[in-house]
């Protein structure tokens, strides 16, 4: 997004989980690594199996998140992040997003990250732990939202 991004951004990124206890001048670096992005209804912005080059931060609108066969394991809604996950581990997508209506936010690279964990390495950390504690926190409400739809 480069230099001069937008303090209400940056505020909106200390408020979703995986950039949580980071200042305000850390997400504000961290916006310097990103590109806008925009989805109408329906686009599939992430397809299972495909190459994990990026994560999208949500900031206006939802996604859904559902097995190859279409099956929905979980929704997420702005302000939020999704395919943080794969980036780091470089695996394959494990699941689909598709925009439920118009989705627009900003997308970081695993390039980014991993530049960004060399150059400040206690960011790094604060972002591994938001992370560990985000994915941790998605698995458990996707487990419920899948234990409820059987039911």
């Amino acid at each position: 997004m480069a230099e001069g991004a937008p303090q209400g951004v940056a505020d909106i990124l200390s408020r979703i989980p995986i950039f949580r206890h980071l200042t305000l001048e850390e997400c504000r670096r961290i916006l310097t690594t990103c590109k806008r992005a925009s989805f109408p209804s329906d686009k599939t912005i992430y397809a299972t199996g495909a190459p994990s080059k990026e994560m999208l931060i949500l900031l206006h609108g939802a996604v859904s998140i559902q097995t190859s066969g279409g099956a929905e394991l979980a929704r997420l809604q702005a302000p939020d992040t999704v395919g943080e996950m794969e980036i780091l581990s470089a695996q394959p997508r494990v699941a689909r997003v598709v925009a439920e209506g118009e989705v627009s936010g900003l997308t970081m690279t695993r390039v980014d990250l991993e530049e960004l964990f060399k150059v400040e390495p206690q960011m790094g950390i604060k972002l591994l732990r938001n992370i560990v504690d985000s994915l941790s926190k998605k698995l458990t409400a996707a487990n419920r939202h899948l234990t409820e739809s059987r039911s």
